[in-house]
């Protein structure tokens, strides 16, 4: 296991950004914060907002997650939620619109009792606009692990990220409808599952 000596956070943010071709972000530190980092972009530039503990945490384990949150900057992946959830929005529009149509238009033909179908056929769309994001968001976790790895010299700092977070109750069972993240078990065996496949 690589072991990494204490970290600076700007110095590694700085040398995490050069590796993975971004700006380095600006480090703010938020209080409230409900995450032990985040992404939030800005016209002034991109933010790494994190908790005040997120600072004091063991080097490899911040080491890990700030490898992680420069490789969603790298992919630009808070873009691509952004897009989708206008996108999301646009579509439910369509479809309640879509069906409102599609109903009055039987109702007034006499074939009132196929209203079901149209109805059915909605509900089926309003739950793949759930559905579709909460993948990507899901894929895109991995896929910033992944990155992480690289950007960190292998999987080791990320590892000990997520086992942290596991250990100190951070890894909570939500209902796989509202989890944007898979589970940090899940994440670690992606991981190491990708190193083993090199060697």
């Amino acid at each position: 296991m690589n072991v990494i000596p204490d970290v600076r956070p700007t110095d590694e943010l700085h040398r995490l950004a050069a590796a993975a071709g971004v700006a380095v972000p600006r480090l703010e530190v938020q209080m409230d914060a409900k995450r032990l980092a985040r992404i939030r972009h800005r016209r002034d530039g991109v933010l790494l907002l994190v908790r005040p503990e997120t600072l004091s945490l063991p080097p490899q384990v911040l080491s890990g997650i700030l490898a992680h949150e420069v490789a969603h900057i790298a992919r630009n992946h808070s873009s691509i939620r952004s897009r989708m959830a206008i996108a999301s929005v646009g579509v439910i529009w369509a479809i309640v619109l879509a069906v409102t149509i599609a109903i009055v238009v039987l109702l007034r033909t006499g074939l009132s009792w196929l209203w079901p179908a149209p109805a059915a056929a909605a509900l089926c769309l309003l739950v793949l606009t759930r559905a579709i994001p909460l993948a990507v968001m899901r894929r895109q976790e991995y896929e910033a692990d992944r990155m992480a790895a690289t950007l960190v010299g292998g999987p080791d700092a990320v590892i000990a990220f997520l086992d942290w977070v596991s250990s100190h109750g951070g890894d909570k069972k939500s209902k796989p409808w509202d989890a944007t993240h898979p589970s940090n078990a899940a994440r670690r065996h992606a991981l190491l599952g990708a190193q083993s496949s090199r060697l």
